[in-house]
Parts: C-alpha cells; sequence; structure tokens
C-alpha cells in the first residue's frame, strides 16, 4: 500500500516536468520505463525512509540520465541518417558513372588496327607548334596491355624523332574500361631503338610505326621510316621486337635480298627509287607462334605512281627470304586493335 502510495505520490509531484509537452518522454514505452525505474528507487531507499526532497534529487539525476541518452540517441540518428544520404549519393555516382560509360561504349568500338595491311603512317599534323605528338594506343590482342609512340621535333635542327612506351591495362575490368582507364604514369619505354634519339641530324625526320602485334601477344613488328625534310622519304626499315626476351631484330638484309631477285630478272632497283613496306605477321595456324612476315616492295615513278615489285615471306631469327609467287594466298595477320569513335554517330 505504502508503494503504491508513493508510485502516486511521485507521478503528482514530478509529471508537470517529466511529461511536459512536446517532451520525448511522452512515449509510451518511456513511461512504462519511468515507472520501472520509480519501483526500483523505492525498493532500495526503503519504503519507509525516503523524503521528498530525496526523491526529487534522485529524478533529477534520472532525468538527466534521460537527457543524455535522449542526446546521444538524437546524435545516432543524424549520424545514420548522414550516412543513408553519402550511400545514396555515391550510388547515384556509381549509376551516373555506368551510364557515361554505357553512352561511350555505344559511342566507341574496338576495330583492328593494321586495316588495311601495312597501311598505317604517322600523322605529323600539329607537331611543329606542339613540339610533340602522341600516337593512338595499339591494344594487345588479350587486352593486357597497349603500345604507342611519341614523336618529338626539334626546332633548332629541323629534326624529328620517335620512341614506343608499353601501357599496362588494368586487370578484372571491361575490355573498354581498361583502355579508358589505362593510366600514363604506368607507362614503361620499350627497351627498344629509338630512332633519331641519340644523335643529331639536322633536317632528318626518324620515326617508328607500329605495324602489328602477334596472335599472342609476345612480340611486334614495327617500321622505321627515314625521310628528309625537302627530299621527302628516303627509306622504310622493318624491326621485330620481342617483348619477353627483350630482343631487337632489324632485318637488314632485306633491301640487298630484293635489290638481288630483280637484279637477276634484268632490272637494277639500286638505278630507281624504291623502298619496302612491311604488311603484318603470316600466321596461317594463330595457335602456333610464327616467326615469319610479310614484306612488300613497291617502285615508284617520276609522277610518284606506285608499281608493285612482289612480296617476300621473311623469318626475322634467322633471315631467310623466300619470294612469294602469289601474294593472294600469303594474308598478313590482323591481331591489334584501336578504341575509336564510332562514324554517324
Amino acid at each position: 500500500m505504502k508503494k503504491l502510495i508513493l508510485i502516486v505520490l511521485l507521478t503528482i509531484f514530478l509529471t508537470p516536468k517529466a511529461f511536459a509537452a512536446g517532451s520525448p518522454i511522452l512515449h509510451w514505452a518511456l513511461k512504462r520505463e519511468i515507472k520501472a525505474q520509480v519501483e526500483d528507487f523505492a525498493t532500495k531507499i526503503g519504503i519507509d525512509k525516503p523524503t521528498q526532497k530525496e526523491i526529487k534529487k534522485e529524478f533529477k539525476k534520472y532525468k538527466k540520465e534521460m537527457k543524455k541518452k535522449e542526446k546521444q540517441h538524437k546524435k545516432k540518428l543524424e549520424r545514420i541518417e548522414k550516412k543513408k544520404k553519402e550511400e545514396a549519393k555515391k550510388q547515384f555516382e556509381l549509376q551516373a558513372q555506368e551510364a557515361k560509360k554505357l553512352l561511350d561504349t555505344e559511342n566507341f568500338e574496338f576495330l583492328k588496327y593494321n586495316d588495311p595491311q601495312g597501311s598505317q603512317e604517322l600523322d605529323f599534323f600539329g607537331i611543329y607548334g606542339k613540339r610533340q605528338i602522341s600516337t593512338e594506343g595499339v591494344i594487345s590482342p588479350d587486352f593486357s596491355k597497349m603500345i604507342y609512340s611519341e614523336v618529338h621535333f626539334y626546332p633548332s635542327a629541323c629534326q624529328i624523332t620517335s620512341e614506343m612506351f608499353l601501357l599496362p591495362l588494368p586487370p578484372q575490368k571491361t575490355t573498354y574500361a581498361r583502355v579508358m582507364e589505362a593510366k600514363l604514369a604506368d607507362k614503361k619505354p620499350l627497351k627498344f631503338y629509338k630512332p633519331g634519339m641519340s644523335e643529331v641530324e639536322e633536317e632528318i625526320f626518324r620515326t617508328m610505326t607500329m605495324v602489328d602485334w602477334s596472335s599472342d601477344g609476345s612480340k611486334i613488328l614495327t617500321k622505321e621510316r627515314i625521310s628528309e625534310n625537302l627530299r621527302g622519304f628516303l627509306e622504310t626499315r622493318a624491326w621485330v621486337y620481342e617483348l619477353d626476351t627483350q630482343k631487337t631484330y632489324y632485318l637488314q638484309n632485306l633491301r640487298q635480298e630484293i635489290e638481288n631477285y630483280w637484279e637477276k630478272q634484268g632490272l637494277d632497283l639500286a638505278q630507281y627509287k624504291w623502298d619496302l613496306s612491311p604488311i603484318g605477321w603470316y600466321e596461317p595456324s594463330k595457335k602456333e607462334p610464327s616467326n615469319e612476315i610479310i614484306v612488300y616492295a613497291y617502285g615508284y615513278k617520276p609522277d610518284k605512281t606506285k608499281v608493285f615489285l612482289g612480296g617476300w615471306l621473311v623469318n626475322y631469327q634467322n633471315g631467310d627470304i623466300t619470294f612469294i609467287k602469289n601474294t593472294r594466298q600469303y594474308k598478313a595477320s590482323q591481331n591489334g586493335l584501336v578504341l575509336r569513335k564510332k562514324i554517324n554517330k
């Protein structure tokens, strides 16, 4: 009975403050908690001994604790809300990125680089003002790496040089993302011949152009173009570079072998303007790596008309050179890829 009277007195005494309008203690569950706290308090201090002052003092402590809990709960809710907003923002950004990638993917496409075969040349447009230009990257068949050239112009000597770089592509991504997210900071210069980089040659342009990757992505075929500022091109040279062994092969006997062949046919090529053109890798079976490349030769009339002088099959390792009687039966493979914007999009 005394316990009941105490609870009633405490309720009457504390109601105006404890259950003021707008206070969170109005919550039903909180009312139950207060009731339980009052009962526990009465049990602890003994029902016959507590004074109104002592009860009031204890409940002030209780209310202080409740306000502290309420404040902590409010902060927790704010943190949860903030985290939800951040997650929603992050999700929106990811969706926007995916939408952009999808849009970009629809506007770009992967194309065979060596198409038409052996026709790729460096474009010097704007180099006199920029002093340096970079070519588009040629992607390996397995999308693990990319090679591109940097072409440099030196005004004091009117000289053009070039060097080639290997850029690894990030794994575990789509083919499109691998190319777009590649970082130039990761580029590595190829331990390869760098035409014109080691000496000053006034009025001479030496550039290295990618012809194509091998089908297994272990080596590349390139061509060095040598020309003079006023006289135009002088000659083209074929080079092979093995990435695994870091060995370089210069097919230095190729021009002489072609001249010897035509000399036997009664034509002295040394008296004419002519040049060779590496076409690509000869890989009849892509299951087995090939060491052979296809090279065409062309002569030039005074009006710059090209005359086809035949095709040759060249083994870059042992130097064997074979004349191709029917070039239609020997097609160069097309392995490297480039990412280009779609036309009419």
